[in-house]
């Protein structure tokens, strides 16, 4: 029995040792909703998508406000990256698509906001990563 609950142990801490250096991504369907892919279970209980308003500018230039929520009894640091992408799902590169680093409280709830580079921008996708790990624009 010891060595099943040694196999379990060893289990779990190649889990988590995996999941760390991953990325949760949040990504519009084009319609005001989103879909999320989680692979980092860690990251979601610091910093996970609520709520997501998306709007235009006077010029047609798409905008996003996304609410993120920490469910953590602590203060906590992630990334974050906005890339946009325009109807034909072409990315839209951008001299502000760079990966930016935000504080959270424990429990709180803040908003992370972008506008879209051009007015062709339809649909974004909103990028999580653990501040702790290491990074690279191109996750």
């Amino acid at each position: 029995m010891t060595s099943r609950v040694l196999a379990s142990h060893a289990a779990a801490v190649l889990l988590i040792a995996s999941g760390c250096n991953t990325t949760n991504t949040y990504t519009s369907n084009g319609n005001g909703g989103y879909t999320s892919v989680v692979t980092n279970g860690w990251l979601a209980y610091k910093a996970t998508v609520d709520n997501v308003r998306e709007g235009k500018l006077d010029d047609g230039t798409m905008k996003v406000q996304i609410d993120v929520r920490s469910d953590q009894l602590n203060p906590q640091r992630f990334n974050y990256l906005f890339e946009w992408y325009d109807a034909q799902g072409m990315k839209i590169d951008s001299a502000t698509a760079t990966w930016q680093n935000r504080f959270i409280k424990p429990q709180e709830t803040i908003t992370l906001s972008a506008v879209a580079p051009t007015r062709t921008c339809s649909r974004w996708v909103l990028k999580l990563s653990d501040e702790k790990q290491p990074f690279t624009p191109n996750n």
